[in-house]
């Protein structure tokens, strides 16, 4: 069951929860509660107002909570809101702005296959985001494709899938990084290790799911040959 955002939040301000987000130590809960509870309905018409194709609303709001926590993960785009509008009329034109983007993204995904030249994205010289060309692909790539998919479906750990996933679409790390805390937050999950020390999905996080998730489907694949 997803984890509701407390309570006491329905009674903050728009400008009491952005403050709570941008000041150390950051209250990233707050955002959440903005992006999925309170402004969810006006995000979504946004959303639906571009007839998508595909359901990649989750995409969008994860796209939007990136652009907000900014690159250097600190908030400050969301810290450069100097209320001279509403809060939600700020947040629309962001939505308005970036959501085509997302969305043509999701579906040149759809249309040609979430696969790049390699799950390591990081490499210096690689644009953020490979979408593989689908003209050249031959019916055994395609085929091969499929196989990918199903088998990353059978990842047991639901963090490596998720990991795997994100970097076929292009992200990179630390992209990802933001996306695993986003969800952690949003699912109220907490993850200790085995010092018992909190566990916050980072880039190294990111990097151990992704050898460790490549390790997996390695043997996976070798068990299924014939």
């Amino acid at each position: 069951m997803e984890k509701k955002a407390p309570s006491s939040y329905t009674a903050l301000s728009d400008k009491q929860l952005v403050e709570m987000t941008v000041s150390n130590p950051h209250d990233e809960k707050a955002v959440v509660y903005l992006l999925y509870e309170r402004y969810k309905n006006l995000l979504y018409a946004i959303f639906l107002s571009y007839k998508p194709k595909d359901d990649c609303f989750d995409d969008c709001l994860q796209d939007l909570y990136i652009l907000l926590k900014g690159t250097r993960l600190n908030w400050q785009p969301l810290a450069s809101f100097e209320w001279r509008c509403t809060f939600g009329c700020w947040l629309r034109k962001i939505a308005v702005r970036e959501f085509p983007k997302t969305i043509r993204r999701m579906e040149t995904v759809v249309e040609h296959g979430t696969f790049m030249e390699s799950i390591d994205s990081d490499a210096a010289g690689k644009a953020p985001r490979q979408i593989a060309d689908g003209g050249g692909e031959d019916e055994e790539r395609r085929i091969q494709m499929v196989l990918l998919v199903e088998t990353i479906g059978r990842l047991a750990d639901a963090d490596r899938r998720f990991v795997i996933l994100k970097r076929l679409e292009g992200y990179r790390s630390k992209e990802i990084a933001v996306m695993l805390q986003q969800k952690w937050l949003k699912h109220g999950i907490v993850k200790y290790n085995n010092k018992g020390c909190l566990v916050v999905p980072d880039e190294d996080y990111v990097n151990v799911c992704t050898q460790r998730a490549k390790a997996e489907l390695k043997r996976m694949f070798a068990e299924t040959r014939f």
